[in-house]
């Protein structure tokens, strides 16, 4: 559990540094982080905790499966995104 969550944050790190590298500024870091934070709040308020769907779905959204796909979308999401606007250089 400890290494997927790990694994999970090292991600979401690496989309926050990509982001603010190739915009050269703070807000959409920012923005990606408060969008995540508030899905995960939205996520705790909805979420059985009884049931664990491991490894497709911890606890929480920082463990499991879909939490590293939702990741990777919007990675794929925020990088096409800064390609059409002219930011992103692949």
């Amino acid at each position: 559990m400890l290494g997927s969550a790990f694994l999970t944050l090292f991600l979401i790190g690496w989309i926050l540094a990509d982001a603010r590298v190739l915009t050269r500024s703070l807000w959409l870091p920012i923005g990606l982080h408060a969008g995540w934070i508030f899905a995960a709040g939205a996520f705790n308020r909805i979420a059985h905790r009884g049931m664990l769907e491991l490894p497709w779905l911890g606890k929480n959204l920082l463990v499991g499966i879909i939490p590293l796909v939702i990741a990777g979308l919007t990675w794929l999401i925020m990088r096409n995104w800064l390609r059409y606007v002219g930011l992103g250089k692949l």
